[in-house]
Parts: structure tokens; sequence; C-alpha cells
């Protein structure tokens, strides 16, 4: 009877568990799975409206005529080179880069004697234009929001230290024009904000599209001892290509 009674217990328990659902297999992936990606190289291209903030406008204060902010002319401006970009989380990075970028806007000497009240008889300068090519290192800081497999959203904060190349005043004169080296002159290093805001698109495993408006302000005067003291900026896009390793 006692065996009997230990038979049929032991089927039964083995019945139950032969009926009881089976646990989820669990998959386990590698690195080489998932592919992650921790450095990355873009190499962009800077199309930007150039000009500059006047800080003072005269610096006799007995001259006929005086510089006003209204009376610059922002020109073309560009640049063009590439960062290096390394991950800390999936939501910040850090990076450092180097590009060849240049400003440029005019004065335009006639408008200003004629609108102060000054003698245009005895003006030479018509029309004056600077020029001013930097070596630029930006150590930017990445906030990166993804928002779909392939589509993020950036933020790119960055401080650009600027290496003056050359600098030149273009004088267009009653005569012909004039053009004149202040490379010597200028301050050959100069501190930025550099700010982007934009989006990239992966298009690709390895590659993706990055498109960003951009705002550039210089902290010094590119020139101290000239007539006018005035610093430099720009706005407009900086795109290109990212490559992730």
């Amino acid at each position: 009877m006692m065996k009997n009674t230990l038979i049929l217990a032991f089927a039964l328990v083995f019945i139950s568990a032969a009926g009881q659902k089976k646990d989820p297999k669990i998959e386990f992936y590698t690195d080489s799975d998932v592919k992650r990606s921790i450095m990355s190289l873009q190499l962009g291209y800077m199309p930007y409206f150039s000009s500059r903030k006047l800080l003072s406008n005269t610096a006799n204060p007995q001259a006929p005529y005086f510089f006003l902010a209204s009376q610059v002319k922002g020109k073309f401006g560009q640049g063009f080179g590439g960062d290096i970009l390394f991950k800390v989380n999936p939501s910040l990075e850090v990076g450092v880069g180097i590009y060849k970028t240049s400003a440029h806007h005019q004065w335009d000497i006639e408008d200003i004697v004629y609108n102060i009240g000054g003698n245009l008889d005895t003006i030479n300068i018509r029309r004056w234009d600077i020029y001013a090519d930097y070596i630029s290192v930006p150590i930017s800081f990445g906030f990166v929001t993804q928002v779909a497999d392939q589509l993020s959203l950036q933020v790119y904060p960055a401080l650009e230290l600027n290496f003056l190349q050359s600098m030149s005043y273009d004088f267009e004169l009653a005569t012909g024009s004039e053009v004149v080296d202040k490379t010597d002159e200028a301050r050959d290093f100069n501190l930025a904000i550099n700010f982007g805001l934009g989006a990239e698109y992966r298009f690709a495993e390895k590659v993706g599209f990055f498109t960003r408006l951009q705002f550039r302000y210089f902290f010094y005067p590119a020139v101290e001892d000239e007539v006018i003291t005035e610093v430099l900026y720009s706005a407009g896009a900086h795109m290109g290509l990212r490559f992730y390793f």
C-alpha cells in the first residue's frame, strides 16, 4: 500500500512539472553584434554671413565724422575642415577640430562722410574692405537626442581657438585701389564662442549627414590700436559628412 502511494505521488509531480511552460530562451549579444561606435570623424563646410560688432566709433573725439554700427556691410565668409569626436555616453560627445576660416566686412566711407556732413572733396578713401583668415581649433561638447533610428537632434557649443594667418585692408580710392597688410599689427590669437544647433541623418551604418545653424562670436578686437574698435562675428550653417569607427 505504501509503495503504491509513493509511486502515485511521484507520477503526479512528474506530470505537473512536464505541463509547466518552459522559460523563454535568453539571448546574449556581444560587442561585435551591437557594433557600438566610440569615435567618429566629421568633415564640414561652413558658409556664413560675416560681420562685426562696433565697440568704439572713433579714436578721436574731434573727428569730423563717426563710424556707426549701421554703416557696415557684412560679406560672405566660409570655413572648412574636420573634427574628431568621442562619445562619453549616449547623449554626450566631446571633440576637437581644425578649420580654415575667413571673415570679410566693408565700410562705405563716402556714405559715412556724406551723412555726417564731412567734406567729400577732401576724402581719399571711398570703400574700406577688411579681410581676415584664421586657423580655428574648436573644442566642442555635443548634446545628442535620438529621435528615430537614423535621426538625432544635436546641440554643439564650443570654445574656439583662432590663430591669425593674415589680415588686410583693401581701400578703394578715387585713383584706384590699395591693399595694406595688417597681419603684423593685428591680434595673432583670439578666442571665440561657437554655437551649433541642428540634426544628423544616418543614411548608412557608418556614415551620416549633418547640418546645423551656427553662430560664432569673437572675444577680443581683431586690431586694438585702430581708428575704430570692433569684434568679428558670423552667422550661417555648418554641414557635412560624419564617419563612425
